[in-house]
């Protein structure tokens, strides 16, 4: 293993414990429109932060990125109904940050330890 492919190898040990510790910390599925939103939103954020950091690495980002436009989808589809039961303008934005930040601290702490 090249000293080159040691940055992929710590992401992709990354990305496999979130997406196995997903299942582990959720307590239940989403039952509103509100909740599935903040799940999508969430998600497409971390995702983004993944294809960010793929990029900076000069990785491939595709298939990360086509996960991120999946969760962009879902969002679309239930925020118009989350919004009429009371969601917040503005609010999916600040869970994709959230997600977002999530993420980049877990690269942090695996780049930079």
């Amino acid at each position: 293993m090249t000293w080159r492919q040691l940055p992929l190898l710590r992401l992709s040990v990354l990305a496999t414990g979130l997406a196995t510790a997903l299942p582990l910390t959720a307590q239940a599925q989403p039952t509103t429109a509100r909740e599935r939103a903040q799940l999508f939103a969430t998600c497409e954020g971390r995702f983004w932060a993944m294809a960010a950091r793929q990029r900076a690495i000069r990785a491939d980002a595709a298939p990360t990125e086509a996960q991120r436009q999946t969760f962009i989808t879902l969002l679309e589809a239930v925020l118009p109904d989350a919004e009429d039961n009371g969601l917040e303008t503005g609010q999916a934005k600040r869970w994709q940050a959230t997600g977002w930040t999530e993420v980049a601290y877990l690269i942090s702490d695996t780049v930079y330890v």
